[in-house]
């Protein structure tokens, strides 16, 4: 294992982080002027440039870099923990966030695109520090592994490697022939989403600040917003380009590259094959089943046809409201977005079940959302049907297909292993914080200790953002070790687990 070229390529990482807390620093001086803000995110811009230039001085780059997959997990792991380092010092010097555990809890949630906070009043920040709060969400939805392997053709072989660890999911396609080059196209096009969301905002009457800050975080899929009631005071219209923009951060950008490609070669085939992919398909039935239950529940609810529910209402309005508001909060939860448009905590219990089902469920594997993947359940029932029929067939050999292709068994092997991992991680995690609670002061409500402790990993882990009961507006009042359980559950759950946990095996390291 070549440290030094590890070192080298986290040196680039902290520039490149550098150049862009300098550009919204810029930006936060026409917004705010000199306020501490501007001048914490000039000062930690220009340091992590001055960090990447005594590296340089130290360790010159002879040529292209040859970097092994080990080399590649070990470095996306690392950089991951400092660059979350790095973006939550403009909290903690503009004191914006005066404990720096607590600043790094808000930059791991925004990097891993969580959306999961401890500011009580986000209302109460600089408009340069709400900006920085939803650059790190665009820059976590994508990955900025992924863009600076895009803008940096030195890495050779070991952008591909970086590449592989960094992207969500058991398939890491290359749809280009090199990895700069699938990277860039990634890049373009969640680019070109990005700019058609903030344009659709504004027309819409979101002001253009708000426009960049909700598109950010949208099309990540991360949650951050402006305002204490998150969507919840915007316009319906408003809200259903929000929904828009959830929907296609979940969905694989593989796909959207491929439907691209295929519109630009008038290639039907290829764009057949995007319309024809299962995972999609079944990430679509689940968002309208998912919205459809949710909408039955809310409604009767609403109605007054559920049991201890108040005065009913049935009307048009209502039955129009109840509708968005059902599609918005299945598509938010499910996407790993986490706006809310209602408080939802208050919702029958049918509805906030539904809602953490759907959060361990999450997007597709290639997209902006976490969550196990829609791709790896889909595997596992189709595993599960192929055991029941053995056990009544034992002569019957079946195997296990995905849009018209036989899966390999290491993949099966790989996607059962991830759910197990994940169920565990989160297993354990619950308990852990539910420790926390118990053995630290803690002031909220005794009686909702546990559903507090279960949202939170739940919310944590498949990088959602708002829980149920204590952690449903903010965790500010999660004690410090709880908090620490609750940053590695995010950083476990954006870098999918197995490859975290495969740095801690001893095997890892034998030559």
């Amino acid at each position: 294992m070549d440290f030094g070229r590890i070192i080298y390529t986290l040196a680039l990482l902290a520039g490149l982080m550098g150049v862009i807390l300098a550009a919204v620093g810029g930006i936060s001086a026409l917004l705010d002027g000199g306020s501490a803000g501007t001048w914490a995110l000039l000062v930690t811009g220009m340091a992590s440039l001055l960090f990447l230039g005594l590296v340089r001085l130290v360790y010159r780059q002879p040529g292209e870099m040859q970097m092994t997959r080990r080399d590649g997990v070990l470095t996306v792991v690392i950089s991951w923990l400092g660059l979350s380092a790095i973006a939550a010092l403009p909290f903690y010097l503009s004191d914006a966030i005066p404990s720096y555990l607590d600043a790094y809890f808000e930059a791991v949630s925004g990097l891993t695109t969580t959306g999961a906070t401890i500011l009580v009043d986000v209302e109460l920040l600089p408009r340069g520090l709400h900006l920085w709060r939803s650059t790190t969400q665009w820059l976590g939805g994508m990955g900025i592994i992924v863009l600076f392997v895009a803008i940096l053709p030195a890495l050779g072989v070991g952008g591909y490697n970086l590449y592989r660890a960094e992207v969500s999911g058991p398939s890491k396609e290359r749809l280009r022939p090199t990895a700069r080059q699938t990277a860039v196209l990634l890049w373009t096009i969640y680019s070109a989403f990005t700019v058609v969301g903030i344009v659709s905002l504004r027309i819409a009457g979101m002001p253009w600040f708000d426009s960049v800050c909700h598109t950010f975080a949208g099309v990540a899929t991360g949650g951050f917003g402006t305002k204490n009631s998150s969507i919840g005071g915007y316009s319906p219209l408003i809200q259903t380009i929000i929904v828009v923009l959830m929907f296609v951060g979940g969905v694989n950008f593989g796909l959207w590259a491929k439907l691209w490609l295929g519109a630009y070669r008038r290639n039907r085939q290829m764009i057949k094959e995007v319309f024809g992919d299962e995972e999609l398909r079944t990430y679509v039935v689940l968002l309208i089943a998912g919205a459809a239950a949710m909408f039955a529940m809310l409604h009767a609810g609403n109605a007054g046809f559920l049991k201890g529910t108040e005065q009913p209402v049935n009307d048009q309005a209502s039955f129009a409201k109840d509708v968005l508001a059902s599609v918005f909060q299945t598509v938010s939860v499910m996407t790993t977005t986490g706006y809310v448009s209602e408080d939802y905590d208050n919702w029958p219990g049918f509805c906030r079940i539904l809602l953490v089902m759907l959060m361990f469920v999450g997007g597709c594997a290639g997209s902006t959302s976490g969550g196990i993947k829609v791709v790896r359940l889909l595997l596992a029932g189709r595993l599960m049907r192929k055991q029941v029929h053995s056990a009544i067939q034992t002569r019957m050999v079946e195997s296990v297909h995905l849009n018209g292709r036989a899966v390999p068994e290491e993949v099966l092997t790989g996607a059962m292993a991830y759910i197990m991992f994940y169920i565990g991680t989160f297993a354990v995690g619950t308990l852990l914080v539910a420790l926390s609670l118990d053995v630290w002061p803690y002031p909220g409500s005794a009686q909702y200790k546990f559903e507090t402790a279960f949202s939170a990993m739940a919310m944590t882990l498949s990088s959602t953002g708002p829980g149920l009961s204590g952690v449903w507006a903010n965790c500010a009042d999660i004690p410090v070790m709880g908090k620490v359980v609750l940053i590695a559950s995010m950083l476990l759950g954006r870098l999918e687990i197995v490859g975290l946990l495969a740095l801690l095996s001893f095997r890892t390291w034998r030559r």
